[in-house]
Formats: structure tokens, C-alpha cells, sequence
């Protein structure tokens, strides 16, 4: 199983979280063929400008019944970088708005396990 970390269009492997890194694993924008091969969880906060939300709904309807298990969960009112903490109450960086929420940073991390958790006991 692989993350993606998607920032503007571009995607990157990542490592998957361990106790010093938390948090969302992945970000998926249109076009990605990665969740064809890979169970994937796309963790993303609602209010999310740099990665939105909206566009992972439609990118599961088109992709329904398609490929590997995808799940797509969404914390209502996080921000990008809603799982880290060095963010704090919220800055703009490249004109997009970051703020950490401990709620939605800590059920994404259980959200995660689980996850991963049930595609590995398969």
C-alpha cells in the first residue's frame, strides 16, 4: 500500500505515518491511476483550498466500483495541513489558508489505522 501527498497537481510518495509523523497520508487530484493498484484513504479537510474537497467527491463518483478500495473521509471545518501541529491557529502560505485541528488530526490517525488495518488482514 502506498500515500500520496498531492500539493498543486503534483504527487509524491510518501513514507507511511509512524509515531513522529501523523496525520493525512494522502491527497488525490483527478487523474491519478495510483487507487487502481493500491488501496487508498484520502483524509481531507472540508475546507480545504489548496486540495478540495469537492474535488475528491467527484473523483470517487467517477471512479465507483473501479479499482482497489478507496475510502474518502472528510473533517468538517479542517483546513489543509489540518494534522500539524507546527501550523498553530492558522497562517496563509502561497496564498492558500493552513490551520491544525487537534480533533480532526487525531481521528485521522485512527481513521488511518483502520484502514490500513483491514486492507492488510485481507
Amino acid at each position: 500500500m502506498g500515500a500520496l501527498h498531492g500539493v498543486d497537481g503534483h504527487f509524491d510518495l510518501v513514507p507511511p505515518p509512524t509515531p513522529t509523523r501523523s496525520g493525512s497520508p494522502i491527497s488525490l487530484r483527478i487523474g491519478i491511476g495510483i487507487s487502481e493498484l493500491a488501496p487508498t484513504i484520502i483524509l481531507i479537510g472540508e475546507l480545504d483550498d489548496w486540495s478540495p474537497a469537492k474535488d475528491c467527491e467527484r473523483w470517487m463518483e467517477r471512479r465507483a466500483g473501479k479499482g482497489a478500495p478507496v475510502k474518502l473521509v472528510i473533517y468538517p471545518g479542517a483546513y489543509h495541513s489540518f494534522d500539524l501541529p507546527n501550523v498553530g491557529n492558522g497562517r496563509q502560505f502561497f496564498g492558500h489558508w493552513l490551520k491544525y485541528d487537534v480533533d480532526a488530526a487525531q481521528r485521522s490517525v485512527l481513521e488511518m489505522r483502520e484502514f490500513f488495518a483491514a486492507q492488510l488482514a485481507k
